[in-house]
């Protein structure tokens, strides 16, 4: 027999001695302080933490891939730019790129929230990931990847297009 016990001592030991005489075996009372969602309270503002910090490492990965996609590219870039490529040509050329793995990003978004949902159904049905909060997270993934791209990409397009092209490394 589970049930909640009764928040003074005086009562609790009224009902363990009903519990006694009625013939009910009373074994160990165990007192459980916090709920899951107190817990969850309490432990929640560490794991928004937590999660900025894999959040800018994911970013420091992303801005790594991507400076090191447009640096093999660079001679590329320089020979499109002296073929007559605008700056905003070759600025298409990697939204592109940006645009698919914005998708990717999107299809794994989507599937991490699916098992999230489903994990957290079976559990506690606490934490919640909306529709509003789904969109949040990829559009602020689509910022990272434009950010990423920016910068190492204005770098190289500053540069005559004869430079880029003799420029290694």
């Amino acid at each position: 027999l589970v049930f909640e016990l009764p928040d003074s001592d005086d009562a609790t030991q009224r009902l363990l001695k009903r519990l006694y005489e009625d013939g009910y075996e009373v074994g160990e009372v165990v007192g459980v302080d916090y709920s899951i969602k107190e817990l969850i309270d309490i432990i929640g503002p560490a794991f928004i933490y937590i999660a900025i910090f894999f959040g800018f490492f994911a970013f420091l990965i992303v801005y790594n891939f991507i400076s090191s996609s447009i640096k093999a590219r660079r001679k590329e870039i320089g020979i499109l730019r002296s073929m007559g490529a605008r700056n905003s040509d070759v600025i298409r050329i990697f939204g592109s790129e940006i645009f698919i793995m914005s998708i990717i990003f999107l299809v794994s978004i989507y599937f991490t929230n699916s098992t999230v949902n489903s994990i957290n159904a079976i559990f506690t049905g606490v934490i919640s990931l909306t529709f509003f909060k789904v969109i949040f997270i990829y559009f602020v993934c689509v910022l990272f990847l434009v950010i990423a791209s920016i910068i190492p990409l204005v770098k190289i397009l500053k540069n005559n297009p004869i430079d880029a092209i003799r420029k290694v490394f």
